[in-house]
């Protein structure tokens, strides 16, 4: 208790679930191994998923080296692109889902750190629910190619919105 005073009353706000049995070599609670589960994925699964990636999948597999060599295919399209975007002058990577907070209500520990805060535009709902009504509702969402990028072929030469901006211009 306090001192000199009375016992402060103590209230439990949380218990950790027991850890599935058998445990797997992630330590991942039921909740992570439901979220990463393919039971778990919705109709119309977007692409960028991470239930996707092979690098992902290879781990899952056991295949470290495998998972190592599919990350670096990963991480060299990014940077393809990020080359792609700028060539093509687009600037810099602009969040779909998300947009930069003009007055975001920060607690004083999370002001100026460099970084801007994004705020959820709520329009990834309306998308998740038209992907949803589009979808085979026979299919496996897990048979979704991985393409997490803003433009489908780095080397491509224009984009579909680049030939929507440019038949407007006409």
């Amino acid at each position: 208790g306090a001192e000199g005073g009375a016992a402060a009353e103590e209230t439990v706000l949380w218990t950790k679930e027991k850890m599935p049995e058998p445990p797997d070599k992630y330590g991942l609670t039921h909740f992570a191994r439901y979220a990463n589960a393919a039971e778990s994925c919705p109709l119309g699964l977007l692409a960028s998923d991470c239930r996707l990636r092979p690098d992902r999948a290879f781990l899952e597999a056991g295949a470290l080296s495998d998972a190592a060599g599919a990350k670096h295919a990963v991480e060299e399209r990014q940077r393809a692109e990020r080359r792609t975007r700028e060539d093509k002058g687009h600037g810099p990577w602009v969040p779909r889902w998300f947009k930069v907070a003009e007055d975001a209500d920060l607690h004083e520990l999370e002001q100026d750190v460099g970084i801007p805060i994004y705020n959820f535009t709520g329009a990834y709902t309306q998308h998740s629910e038209l992907r949803r009504r589009q979808a085979d509702p026979s299919a496996n969402p897990l048979d979704t190619d991985f393409d997490p990028w803003q433009y489908a072929d780095p080397d491509a030469e224009d984009t579909e919105e680049e030939d929507a901006a440019e038949a407007a211009a006409k």
